[in-house]
C-alpha cells in the first residue's frame, strides 16, 4: 500500500432488491488492510464521493476508479486476511 492502509475496493452484496427479490449490488466502499496488505474490514455502507472542494472530489473519483479493476470483494464469501 502507498501512503494509508486503506484504499476504495468495489463490494458485491445481496440484497432484497426493489419488491423483496434478492438481489446483487455493487457498490464501492473504504477497505482497510493489515500490514502484509490482507484485506481485514470494510465500511459497512457504500461511500458516496462528496468532497468540500472540486479538487478534492476528482482526487478521490480518481481513487474510486482504480477499484473497478481490482477484485471484487464478495461480501458472502469474504474471510479476513485471506484478500489482497
Amino acid at each position: 500500500m502507498e501512503d494509508w492502509d486503506w484504499n476504495y475496493r468495489v463490494l458485491k452484496r445481496l440484497s432484497k432488491g426493489i419488491i423483496g427479490n434478492p438481489m446483487y449490488e455493487y457498490g464501492i466502499v473504504e477497505a482497510y488492510y493489515s500490514e502484509d496488505g490482507y484485506i481485514i474490514a470494510y465500511t459497512q455502507d457504500f461511500v458516496n464521493p462528496i468532497e468540500d472542494s472540486l479538487k478534492d472530489l476528482r482526487w478521490t473519483m480518481k481513487e474510486m476508479k482504480k477499484a473497478l479493476k481490482q477484485d471484487v470483494i464478495d461480501e458472502e464469501t469474504f474471510k479476513p486476511n485471506t484478500m489482497q
